[in-house]
């Protein structure tokens, strides 16, 4: 960090962000915290669809593997901001010198859900623009998860630094897709993302030391690019074998 640490409205910081991912982690604490089961439901199946499409389920700092692994995080998070508000041992979340979010978003999601403040400092480094539309756009999230993302953001953000771009894009709510079925319509994904892992594969056989481990990292992140769908419609599958209604049944 070479800034020093602010505490901000982590709604002001939203509103100036191009990221995509923090509409979905903000609707799904706030359905938590204030909404019914319905609602909790519809903002988790597309937080879930944002995960997967974003990162494939997995993450290495800190480690998470699959969808019931990043809603269990997630409500830690939220739970312990609920309680206690930001704590002022951790660490503060890393922006860059425009304000961008390089972490934290869903710190930053809990905070705005709970109605407190959260503290950021300035990092040298710059967003790559990793987490705005266009990649989940590239890891095909369902177009009705897109459509629900961008209305969310215009509900609460109709001043936001996405708004324009959204208004000329959303349409009407539409029911999100039967999670099995994407596992069909992904299949060709899915098995380029396995012949990736192969050939990554093959690289760390082929070099030792950091080259090597890189290329490992990189295997088991396709890896999970290509289980995900399936990860996911067996994550609701389980849901529902355990009782659970979907909520635009």
């Amino acid at each position: 960090m070479t800034g020093g640490v602010r505490t901000v409205d982590p709604l002001d910081v939203m509103r100036k962000s191009l990221r995509f991912d923090l509409i979905f982690k903000l609707e799904l604490a706030d359905a938590w915290l204030h909404g019914d089961a319905a609602s909790a439901r519809m903002a988790e199946e597309a937080y879930l669809e944002s995960i997967r499409a974003r990162c494939g389920f997995r993450e290495s700092d800190p480690p998470k593997s699959g969808p019931a692994a990043y809603v269990a995080s997630f409500r830690e998070t939220l739970a312990s901001i609920s309680a206690r508000g930001y704590d002022e041992k951790a660490d503060p979340v890393p922006v860059d010198r425009d304000g961008e979010l390089l972490g934290g978003a869903h710190r930053v999601a809990a905070c705005a859900a709970c109605g407190c403040m959260c503290r950021i400092a300035e990092s040298p480094r710059m967003s790559t623009g990793g987490s705005q539309r266009a990649a989940f756009r590239q890891g095909k999230m369902a177009a009705e998860v897109e459509n629900w993302g961008m209305r969310a953001y215009l509900r609460r953000f109709p001043d936001g630094r996405l708004a324009g771009e959204f208004s000329a894009l959303v349409g009407p709510n539409r029911p999100f897709p039967d999670w099995a079925s994407r596992v069909r319509k992904l299949r060709m994904d899915s098995w380029l993302w396995l012949l990736r892992e192969k050939w990554f594969r093959i690289k760390a056989a082929l070099h030792a030391g950091e080259r090597g481990r890189k290329a490992l990292k990189k295997s088991d992140e396709c890896r999970h690019r290509a289980a995900a769908p399936l990860m996911l419609a067996r994550y609701w599958q389980e849901r529902e074998e355990n009782g659970e209604a979907r909520s635009h049944d």
